[in-house]
């Protein structure tokens, strides 16, 4: 039994005095073949720094889509940064034409007035003219220069209603898009629907949507029911124009101060 214990062991050391003699390039792949693929490393703390990027990344990006922060690069990549561009250019000779077509009289420097200071509308003069999603568009930048509230706004007119784009400035410091279809209810009403609104590059849902809709209709009618020099007879929204007859104030002059419901 020792013997062969023994004469085994001298086999074995035989054998590995075999292998170990063997060319060095025995276990190199033949030419054409693949090489021979090492088992792969866990590397924990790079996929951990991977994840981690991703993770700072999506909240940098969903940050800078609100357009709430401006995120470098980021926002400016999303175009979150500036408003929709609708393609509408505000102008010197849009606002000079917008002037022209419109009877009333607006006393005092344009920025003086905001879309919320206080206003004394005084008269009444009838109207019936077109505007360019151009001209509305100048006569707003002009008069709204120095707003608190709103600045670089683009309005351009579309088939039964208008898109808006524009900064604003206090609440949510964002820009914003709205497509709107307006109509004529009265003299001193519309009905007014928000098809779609945007903050930032993300969409309102249907609940908040439906809130800034009733807030909004209710605000306008509210206006236009307090202002005695102004009435709608015909209102039409085509593209790239409206239409409008009725009467406006035949003088407006701005009181000082800001009134959130009877502005402009």
């Amino acid at each position: 039994m020792g013997e062969e214990a023994t004469g085994g062991g001298t086999d074995r050391t035989g054998q590995e005095e075999k292998i170990g003699a063997l060319p060095e390039d025995i276990l190199k792949p033949e030419e054409g073949k693949h090489a021979i693929e090492k088992p792969k490393q866990r590397h924990r703390l790079r996929t951990t720094l991977i994840v981690l990027a991703i993770i700072i990344a999506g909240v940098a990006i969903a940050a800078a889509a609100t357009g709430v922060y401006a995120v470098p690069g980021v926002s400016a990549l999303l175009g979150t940064d500036s408003p929709r561009d609708l393609g509408v250019q505000a102008s010197s000779e849009g606002l000079a034409s917008t002037l022209e077509k419109t009877p009333w009289t607006l006393e005092g420097d344009p920025a003086d007035y905001t879309i919320f200071n206080r206003k004394e509308f005084i008269g009444s003069v009838n109207i019936d003219h077109q505007l360019t999603s151009e001209e509305l568009t100048s006569f707003l930048n002009e008069y709204l220069q120095n707003d608190p509230y709103v600045s670089n706004v683009q309005v351009k007119m579309v088939e039964g209603g208008i898109e808006a784009s524009g900064m604003v400035k206090k609440y949510v410091n964002a820009p914003v898009y709205v497509r709107a279809g307006i109509t004529k209810v009265s003299e001193k009403s519309i009905d007014l629907t928000l098809e779609k609104a945007e903050i930032g590059r993300l969409p309102v849902s249907e609940k908040y949507l439906q809130m800034a809709e009733d807030y909004l209709e209710d605000l306008v009618n509210s206006r236009m029911a307090q202002n005695p020099g102004f009435s709608i007879k015909t209102l039409e929204y085509h593209d790239g124009y409206d239409v409008f007859e009725g009467t406006v104030p035949e003088t407006v002059r701005v009181t000082g101060g800001s009134d959130w419901w009877n502005g402009l």
